[in-house]
């Protein structure tokens, strides 16, 4: 629901509870960075149809969800300069190579459906650190 709410507020949905939910979100997302965690969500899709010619006839929908996770470790424990992030990605749907027959993929988002940690990183950025090395 957070999902369709935001995107529904980014093109200036006005579906009823719509608004409320993207409103909402906003209150979270501006509530969790005063505190300092910065949230990302993002939502990739596609839909693909063969309709002639290739393997086999048929349709089918993917999609990503991507969450990113900023973490201010000042404001959270007091830890000047320092930052952790974390990437997760949730891959799900059909494949549409399964109907185009081809070798080198129609997709640019198809994969097996799994969630992974795709990235994470830290960094301290400080005169203390720095003059270390």
């Amino acid at each position: 629901m957070v999902v369709v709410a935001l995107l529904s507020d980014a093109a200036g949905g006005s579906a009823e509870g719509i608004g409320s939910a993207a409103e909402t979100a906003q209150v979270i997302y501006q509530m969790l960075r005063d505190r300092g965690v910065t949230p990302a969500l993002i939502y990739d899709a596609e839909g693909f149809g063969d309709i002639a010619g290739g393997a086999r006839r048929g349709a089918t929908y993917l999609d990503n969800l991507s969450l990113q996770l900023t973490f201010d470790m000042q404001r959270l424990v007091g830890w000047p300069g320092a930052t952790i992030f974390l990437y997760g990605l949730g891959i799900h749907g059909g494949q549409p190579s399964d109907f185009a027959g081809d070798a080198q993929g129609v997709s640019s988002i198809a994969a097996p459906p799994k969630w992974t940690l795709v990235e994470r990183g830290s960094s301290r950025i400080s005169s203390e650190i720095d003059s270390r090395f």
